[in-house]
């Protein structure tokens, strides 16, 4: 199965925690599209501008402004809205904002999806839940040839990265402690890095590159010689949703830990490949090296192999493909296109695409 496979939520009752931010937003965005009836929890969205306004999703969506660590709100909410089937993307994604403020990392990430684990158990109407956690909750040395799979062990140096490991091993409990006796399938996905239209995210190479270009600033890259898993937003969107599918089908074999990143595991992008090539898709922008102030792995790479195996899912686009849609998706903003418009087309093309492989 290659691609979006977005029809199968027709008209099914999902919940998406975190649905304002850049992936919430485009997982949003697929599944009213798909004709799910949409239940959104988050805070205002993260940036301005920001995908979600941009989109105008809260016409579509039931909505409701919900910090994660607010356990009772949390649980009244799933109480009103009965979900079928949770998504939980909300979470404090920064590795710089970790190192700043980790108590407050710690507690968005580990003690939020405590409590939305708990809103799942006392609802009694959620079949499944995909948490996203990161590629990072790996045990990274930083300078390693390897890939990691996801029986690889957790950890992490930064706030952020041993968040995301603690998600993982609670998860995991919860998995064998109460939900697979209650018939409730839960899995985690930790995604490679994420190219798309629509991000304005603190301290991410392409929405840092793409502010400083259209502004007319010099690009500081912080660590132009490491290497990441990029991946294309909607291929990663449509990781997540066939992994929905399958575990809503099958729960005892999908509920678990599952890589999504680049299909050619081999590929070996450098951050500076990254910003080289959006400058040369602009044809302008001039990039300076800053010495960071906080620790980052050198190297990450996952292997994608256990999913691609399990379900047939592969990347449709490769890092070249990814960045021209990125930034002609940025240039139509700036420009001042309709971008619902523009962002129908990009889905519609993706979607072609996809059946093309599946042939």
């Amino acid at each position: 199965m290659y691609g979006l496979d977005y029809k199968f939520y027709a008209g099914k009752n999902i919940l998406v925690t975190g649905h304002s931010g850049f992936k919430g937003s485009w997982l949003t965005y697929v599944l009213v599209k798909s004709g799910a009836d949409v239940t959104g929890v988050s805070l205002d969205p993260p940036s301005s501008p920001d995908l979600y306004s941009i989109l105008d999703l809260r016409k579509h969506v039931n909505s409701y402004k919900c910090d994660i660590r607010d356990a009772r709100n949390l649980k009244n909410i799933f109480k009103k809205c009965k979900p079928e089937m949770v998504f939980h993307f909300a979470a404090q994604p920064i590795v710089k904002t970790s190192y700043d403020d980790p108590s407050s990392t710690y507690d968005v990430n580990i003690m939020g999806t405590v409590n939305l684990l708990e809103a799942i158990r006392y609802a009694g109407s959620v079949d499944a839940c995909i948490i996203a956690t990161s590629d990072k909750c790996y045990d990274n040395s930083g300078h390693g040839e390897s890939y990691f799979t996801e029986d690889d062990r957790l950890g992490g140096i930064d706030p952020y990265s041993s968040s995301k490991a603690c998600v993982e091993l609670i998860a995991d409990s919860y998995r064998r402690s109460f939900f697979d006796k209650a018939g409730i399938g839960i899995a985690t996905v930790r995604c490679g890095n994420v190219i798309g239209g629509g991000d304005w995210g603190k301290f991410r190479l392409v929405p840092d590159v793409i502010e400083a270009i259209e502004q007319e600033k010099t690009v500081k890259l912080r660590n132009p010689e490491s290497i990441r898993p990029w991946v294309y937003i909607l291929d990663a969107i449509g990781g997540y949703l066939l992994l929905g599918k399958n575990i809503s089908r099958n729960m005892k074999e999908f509920s678990s830990a599952w890589n999504i990143g680049p299909s050619t595991i081999d590929a070996r992008y450098k951050t500076s490949y990254i910003a080289e090539k959006l400058s040369e898709l602009y044809m302008k922008g001039q990039f300076e090296k800053s010495i960071p102030d906080f620790y980052e792995n050198e190297i990450l790479r996952i292997s994608p192999e256990k999913f691609s195996k399990k379900t047939g899912w592969k990347t449709l686009y490769d890092i070249d493909e990814s960045l021209v849609h990125a930034v002609e998706w940025y240039r139509s903003y700036y420009s001042g296109m309709n971008m619902k418009d523009i962002t129908g087309r990009f889905f519609e093309e993706y979607l072609i695409t996809a059946g093309k492989e599946a042939k």
